[in-house]
C-alpha cells in the first residue's frame, strides 16, 4: 500500500513538472531573448552603505519601499503592477523575471507582448482570431512599453484596448504588468498613462494598482 502511494505521489509530482515545463516554455517563446535568464535576487542586487537605495544590477535603482511593493506582488498579486521609469532602467527584465517565477512558484499561464504589437492587432490580426479575447485567457499578461509611441489611439483601438482592461480587471486570478515610460498625468512633455488609457479604463486599473518607479542610468549604454 505504502509502495502504491509513493509512486502515486510521484506520478503527480512528475505530472505537475510537465505541467510547468510546458507553462515555461510557451512563456519564454513570447519574451525577448535579452529579457531572460534573470533571477529576482539578481535584479535587486545589494544595498548600499546608508541601506536606504538597493541598486539593481542593470545601473538603475529601487528604493526600500519599491522592493516591498514588488515582493509583496510576487506573495500575493494586485490585479495590476504597473514599473515606470526611463528608458534602459530594466523594466522589461523585472516583468519578463516576475512572470517566471510566477509560473514556477504559482503554475501561471502566462504571455508577454510587446505594447505596439498589441496596438496593431487590435485593427490588423492577420489569423482573425481575436486578440482581446486571446490575452485575456492568461493568467498573467506583461504588456511591455505601453505607451512607447505616445500617439493617440484611433476610438476602435482605444475601444480595444479598454475592453481588454475590462476582461482582466472583471475576472477572477487574472494579472497584468504594465512596463511604461509615460508618466501617470498629463505634463508638459504631452499624454500622461491615464489620460491615453482612457478614464474608465484608467479607473479599473487604479481600483487594484501596484506602482513601482524605476530611476537610473540606461544599462544598454
Amino acid at each position: 500500500m505504502a509502495r502504491s502511494l509513493e509512486r502515486l505521489r510521484q506520478a503527480v509530482e512528475q505530472s505537475q513538472d510537465d505541467y510547468v515545463q510546458k507553462l515555461d516554455q510557451q512563456w519564454l517563446a513570447t519574451v525577448p531573448d535579452q529579457y531572460r535568464g534573470h533571477s529576482v535576487k539578481e535584479i535587486v542586487g545589494g544595498t548600499n552603505n546608508s541601506g536606504d537605495e538597493i541598486e539593481a544590477g542593470w545601473g538603475g535603482s529601487l528604493n526600500n519601499d519599491d522592493i516591498d511593493k514588488l515582493a509583496d506582488y510576487l506573495e500575493e498579486p494586485t490585479k495590476f503592477l504597473i514599473l515606470r521609469g526611463t528608458a534602459g532602467t530594466g523594466k522589461s527584465t523585472i516583468a519578463a523575471t516576475i512572470g517566471r517565477k510566477l509560473i514556477h512558484d504559482h503554475q501561471f499561464s502566462a504571455v508577454f507582448v510587446n505594447s505596439v504589437s498589441l496596438i496593431t492587432d487590435f485593427s490588423f490580426r492577420e489569423d482573425h482570431k481575436n486578440p482581446v479575447k486571446h490575452f485575456a485567457e492568461f493568467d498573467l499578461l506583461v504588456i511591455d512599453d505601453l505607451g512607447a509611441v505616445n500617439e493617440g489611439l484611433t476610438p476602435y483601438q482605444q475601444k480595444a484596448l479598454w475592453n481588454l482592461i475590462e476582461s482582466r480587471w472583471s475576472a477572477r486570478g487574472k494579472y497584468t504588468i504594465i512596463t511604461t515610460n509615460m508618466a501617470i498625468q498629463d505634463n508638459n512633455e504631452g499624454l500622461g498613462l491615464s489620460t491615453w488609457i482612457g478614464e474608465s479604463g484608467w479607473d479599473r486599473i487604479a481600483s487594484d494598482l501596484t506602482r513601482v518607479n524605476m530611476s537610473g542610468v540606461s544599462f544598454r549604454i
